[in-house]
């Protein structure tokens, strides 16, 4: 019974694979796009506290908006949107600092 139900998971994670790979296409997701969001999000200051797992779950949230616009094939000026990201310590300067290197 047990090697039914493993080769079950076996059977359908290997068709969840190629239906990825056929609906999603081999060019996603765009990692050169010139039109970039960029994110900025606190450091999470102890990995292991259930308190904090905002800050994870942020980040999680801004790159899976910005692979599903392009998945979407939503552009901004034709262009797919891409992103950078900065962590931050709580320091405004340095957060000022991150965000004008990116940008330059």
């Amino acid at each position: 019974m047990q090697n039914l139900v493993c080769l079950q998971l076996v059977l359908f994670s290997i068709l969840w694979i190629l239906k990825a790979e056929k609906t999603v296409g081999l060019d996603w997701p765009v990692t050169s796009a010139s039109v970039k969001l960029l994110g900025i999000f606190h450091q999470q200051t102890d990995v292991e506290s259930k308190n904090d797992m905002g800050a994870l779950h942020c980040l999680s949230m801004f790159r899976a908006a910005i692979l599903l616009s392009q998945q979407y094939n939503i552009k901004l000026q034709e262009e797919f949107l891409g992103y950078d990201e900065i962590i931050t310590d709580h320091d405004v300067m340095a957060t000022v600092d991150h965000t004008c290197t990116k940008v330059s």
